[in-house]
């Protein structure tokens, strides 16, 4: 009974041979009883072939094993793609980094900064060249000059003082630009006709832009009290008293201005000079726009002379 009991509790099933019989109940008792112990002694239950099980078990821990390997390894391998995938974003957003670092460093090298400092060089040059090629950013040679951008303001062709060598002329630089004399043409009405100066200035005097200046004939300079000539020029122009005459000035043979012509002696040591309404234009020829002189010359000459060299001052005689 207590086999049976026990094999009932391990859940022991046998299949009767036949009908009952006391060989038949003994021999179950007995197979009971044997069973009974190896439950005692066996814990994994009562079926002689648990120990498969077990393997079944171990096998199918070893593949929840395996798989779990298999798991973690496809997670390494997961991790493994997502480190792939990161280190391919990395190297996707390094790439595109070195690709804009690739990009960017190719417009430092050769970009606008350095193509802005390039062109406020050229921007230079420009203005050099625009400005004067042969005497400065802001200063133009008497080659550059065309005609109206010096004008003939005044001159003095019949001075009292020590004879004609102190005959001298004034200039206004019409331009925006301070403007080198040298190798400025100077000639009277002949050369004027001729078209060719009689003399040039040989050393080089800078007319500021907007100035006048007082260009005189030798060395002498009697008037002490009046600016110092810009410029001289030679006696081999000599401006005559008893014929009407005239100034001019030259860029080469190109005349780039001409004074009105005037009889000298008819007010002796008095200038002539250009009305400063007219100190403008091309053509500065009509002698209604000038007037003779009325301001007086401090000079070391024991006679006065009347004229304002260096000066845009215009005072005129009271006409005749």
């Amino acid at each position: 009974m207590y086999a049976m009991t026990t094999c009932a509790r391990l859940g022991c099933n046998f299949a009767l041979l036949g009908p009952s019989s006391s060989q038949t109940v003994a021999m179950f008792r007995s197979t009971c009883t044997l069973l009974a112990t190896l439950a005692l002694v066996l814990p994994a239950g009562c079926f002689i072939d648990g120990g498969g099980d077990d393997d079944d078990v171990g096998a199918t821990t070893g593949e929840t094993a395996d798989e779990t390997t298999a798991d973690t390894g496809s997670q390494i391998t997961v991790n493994s793609t997502t480190g792939v995938s990161a280190s391919s974003t990395d190297t996707t957003s390094s790439t595109t980094d070195d690709t804009t670092s690739g990009e960017s460093d190719p417009t430092l090298e050769t970009g606008e900064p350095d193509t802005d400092t390039d062109t406020v060089a050229d921007t230079g040059t420009d203005t050099d060249t625009t400005a004067s090629s042969s005497t400065g950013d802001d200063t133009l040679s008497v080659a550059e000059l065309q005609p109206g951008d010096l004008i003939i303001t005044e001159v003095m062709a019949n001075p009292n003082c020590m004879g004609d060598n102190c005959e001298w002329f004034e200039l206004y630089n019409a331009t925006e630009f301070d403007i080198d004399l040298l190798n400025l043409g100077i000639g009277d009405r002949g050369d004027f006709e001729n078209g060719t100066p009689g003399t040039f200035i040989t050393v080089s005097a800078v007319l500021p832009a907007g100035a006048v200046g007082a260009i005189a004939r030798q060395e002498l300079w009697p008037y002490d009290k009046s600016p110092e000539p810009l410029a001289r020029y030679s006696n081999s122009v000599q401006l005559s008293n008893s014929t009407f005459e005239q100034v001019a000035v030259f860029s080469g043979n190109t005349v780039i201005d001409v004074s009105a012509s005037f009889l000298p002696n008819e007010q002796d040591g008095h200038s002539r000079v250009l009305l400063n309404e007219f100190w403008n234009g091309l053509d500065h020829t009509d002698s209604d726009d000038w007037c003779w002189s009325n301001t007086v010359l401090p000079s070391t000459s024991t006679s006065d002379d009347w004229g304002t060299p260096a000066s845009d001052l215009v005072e005129c005689l009271p006409p005749v």
